[in-house]
């Protein structure tokens, strides 16, 4: 009998998108392994059209280019390889794989299933678990929990980030998570394997599945802000600069980590939810335009399919951290934060920073 395949490498739609996000190394070209910004000592010579052709993409440095001709701002000075499949198709892909939302549980399983993800989100942090891993386990345990009520979710979430490590963790850091969890939660390698093979069997053996991160990482490496975009400061607008651009950057994936527990964004798709993301993160460095016309080329999102959205995001992040009487500061876009028996803390220095 054949044996089935491994499922433990990136999945094929992350494999399209490696000559954008992934150096040869699995590290992404947006944060590591590339000269820093500004991008203005790439010409964007050689470029490769859109699927529409309206817009198109730097094959060197993957900076997204409107059809008038304004660029996106990225840390990608030269990426180690040319571009050679458009961000756009690999869009398009992302657009059909993203799962849709989970409404129809009964609000006592949906209750669970958000507290189990918060427990998850601190563990994969205590664990040192990477975020592009965290966002990915939360995507796997949504989409088993409802066939896994009677289980022991946490043991269950486990698994989950268990699978997400293997799928994009070194085997350093995999062998490393394996052991603690044996350690923390007395998790056995025999238990692992065990259990391993129902939850695969349960997930069909597909580990497909895009996240709000995957969304946004796929927009940085294109760029989020713009050279047109303009900073509102003392009544007057001034150009952006590259604290501001990486500031925007960062702010961005805060509010992905965020988002994973926040429970009222369940009626937005992934998309919607990092499209608000990026757009908050804008809107908190003070640009002009929250929601430009490049980034709307480029998503194919209007900013009022996002407005609710982004007031859901702010509303979250003022309800958590502004309002606290327990926080003594605001937290910076390099700061992660978790929830300890419902108040605010902060967990740092952030995964984002590294």
């Amino acid at each position: 009998m054949q044996k089935a395949a491994r499922p433990y490498y990136r999945p094929a739609l992350q494999d399209v998108t490696n000559s954008l996000l992934y150096s040869k190394s699995g590290s992404s070209i947006a944060t590591k392994n590339l000269t820093a910004f500004p991008d203005s000592s790439c010409p964007h010579y050689e470029r490769l059209p859109s699927v529409a052709g309206k817009t198109s993409n730097c094959i060197h440095c993957g900076s997204f280019i409107s059809h008038n001709g304004t660029y996106g701002l990225t840390s990608n000075k030269k990426m180690m390889q040319p571009l050679v499949v458009s961000p756009s198709l690999m869009f398009s892909s992302m657009i059909e794989e993203q799962e849709a939302s989970y409404e129809e549980l009964s609000a006592e399983a949906l209750k669970l299933r958000n507290e189990t993800t918060e427990w998850l989100c601190e563990t994969g942090e205590s664990l040192q678990v990477s975020s592009e891993a965290i966002h990915k386990a939360v995507a796997l345990f949504e989409k088993v929990f409802s066939q896994l009520l009677q289980e022991d979710h946490k043991k269950t979430s486990l698994l989950c980030l268990f699978l997400a490590a293997k799928l994009i963790e070194s085997d350093k850091t995999v062998h490393h998570i394996k052991a603690l969890l044996k350690t923390r939660f007395n998790i056995t390698s025999s238990f692992l394997r065990q259990h391993e093979v129902k939850l695969l069997t349960l997930l069909s053996w597909n580990l497909q599945c895009v996240t709000v991160l995957d969304f946004i990482q796929l927009f940085e490496a294109q760029g989020i802000v713009f050279n047109s975009d303009k900073v509102n400061a003392s009544n007057t607008e001034k150009p952006v600069t590259q604290r501001i651009a990486e500031s925007v950057k960062k702010y961005a994936e805060f509010f992905a980590e965020m988002c994973l527990q926040r429970p009222g964004l369940a009626k937005f798709n992934k998309l919607q939810v990092a499209c608000g993301c990026v757009a908050a993160a804008r809107k908190q460095m003070q640009l002009a335009l929250v929601w430009s016309e490049e980034l709307e080329a480029m998503t194919g999102v209007k900013h009022r399919g996002i407005e609710t959205c982004i007031k859901n995001i702010e509303g979250h992040y003022e309800n958590m951290f502004l309002k606290s009487e327990q926080q003594t500061k605001l937290p910076a876009a390099n700061s992660n934060y978790s929830s300890n028996r419902g108040v605010s803390v902060y967990i740092g220095p952030a995964r984002l920073m590294k």
